[in-house]
């Protein structure tokens, strides 16, 4: 169907329209910031901006803090490794966790298996692929026969997804060069200065074989996302909990994006020859390091690193938000994607988009009902656009206050406020 929404081009024109005249004053502003550099100078000189004291009073710096004790607890970082802030951790205790999760039912709608892999690669491919997956189903699973099934049924649902890459060990190693952007957490969380024996090499390399040779692990159907069932994340709520295996729950994304007609991704080939920690492999070097030393499973294994949640516009409390969850805002403050908690009448929806766009010239508000579509930032792209239930729009240099909801999911009188 063809839609009239803005491009993000349209968005981005409309907003550099209403900021350019503000440009004068912000020349104005800087001759007269400049006669204190030399005072600013003088206090950066000053012991109170020692690294580690320069926090403002309303900066991140406790939580980021905070974030840093807790991984220094978690049994899967090796004594001596340190840890960075982690945007998977839980936001609750553990006892709470356990009790949220457990209150959560699981889908009533059917768990649809997935399709058998048919791998279709080159040798080294091949060689390659059971490496990486098996790299991901031993530390992510431990010793579990069940537990690395499942693991390797999410690496391949993902790998037949759009939304990710087209390899396994594109999806496996996805983002392990950045601390908190790996989307397994043995990536990039230390995990792996502990090596496992070669015979747990030998088994869970044997059942990664099965999986590339079509056999599905139907308990956790489609699942992309899983956790450990003593964190809680905040995108959990955003997805559908399907299975439980061991001490994992298994999510699947929400409306399209959830069913088997999604996953339609081609296998690509092309596998990096790596090392188990991710980094290229000269051909002849052995890729994985075995010794006799334990392994823990990791406790938390959250699949997609949601960004850090947004500050809220100056002065909008969070009761103004309606239990919807504000997740990307424009750097020019003026557009805003919410994860929408669908839980109320979508009618509450234009009174939330009016409050964050507040007295802006040009405001663009846009919502999702599956929390995992929403984008990590600016630009939308289009398969977001195309998964957006809400958007409201006002641009009051043109006259223009359009309200728009995904009609399929709030059926609507008038056709004209359809997406």
């Amino acid at each position: 169907m063809m839609s009239d929404e803005p491009s993000s081009r349209d968005e981005d024109a409309g907003i550099a329209r209403l900021t350019g005249g503000k440009r004068r004053a912000i020349a104005i502003a800087v001759i007269v910031l400049a006669a204190g550099l030399a005072l600013l100078m003088v206090m950066r000189l000053s012991p109170a901006f020692v690294a580690g004291d320069n926090c403002a009073p309303t900066s991140r710096c406790g939580s980021h803090a905070s974030r840093i004790e807790r991984l220094d607890d978690l049994p899967a970082l090796p004594d001596g490794t340190a840890a960075g802030p982690d945007p998977q951790a839980s936001l609750v205790p553990r006892d709470e966790a356990r009790r949220i999760n457990a209150s959560v039912p699981f889908s009533k709608l059917p768990l649809v298996p997935a399709m058998p892999f048919r791998f279709r690669g080159s040798a080294d491919d091949r060689a390659r692929a059971v490496q990486c997956l098996a790299a991901a189903m031993l530390y992510e699973a431990g010793l579990s026969a069940d537990g690395q099934r499942a693991v390797a049924q999410v690496v391949l649902n993902r790998v037949r997804h759009p939304a990710f890459p087209s390899t396994i060990c594109g999806v496996v190693y996805q983002g392990r060069e950045r601390q908190t952007g790996c989307q397994f957490t043995f990536t990039c969380d230390g995990s792996l200065v502990r090596p496992m024996p070669a015979a747990w090499w030998t088994a869970a390399k044997s059942r990664a074989q099965e999986a590339l040779d079509g056999t599905v692990f139907g308990r956790v159907g489609l699942s992309t996302h899983y956790h450990t069932d003593w964190v809680h994340p905040y995108w959990s709520a955003s997805l559908d909990k399907v299975s439980g295996v061991d001490t994992h729950l298994f999510f699947r994304w929400r409306g399209h994006w959830g069913t088997r007609a999604a996953f339609r991704q081609a296998y690509a080939g092309g596998e990096a020859q790596l090392g188990i920690d991710g980094t290229p492999v000269r051909d002849g070097e052995e890729p994985v390091a075995t010794t006799d030393m334990p392994v823990t499973e990791a406790p938390a294994v959250a699949l997609v690193v949601p960004p850090p949640l947004p500050p809220l516009p100056a002065g909008l409390p969070a009761a103004a938000l309606r239990d919807n969850v504000l997740r990307i805002v424009h750097p020019d403050d003026a557009a805003f994607g919410l994860a929408l908690t669908g839980k109320r009448d979508p009618e509450t929806y234009i009174g939330v988009a009016v409050r964050l766009c507040r007295d802006l010239a040009f405001c663009h508000v846009m919502g999702w009902l599956d929390g995992a579509a929403v984008p990590r930032g600016f630009p939308v792209p289009p398969t977001a656009r195309a998964l957006m239930s809400f958007s409201y729009r006002r641009d009051r240099t043109r006259g223009i206050e359009e309200i728009r909801f995904d009609c399929e999911q709030f059926p609507r009188r008038i056709a004209a406020q359809c997406l």
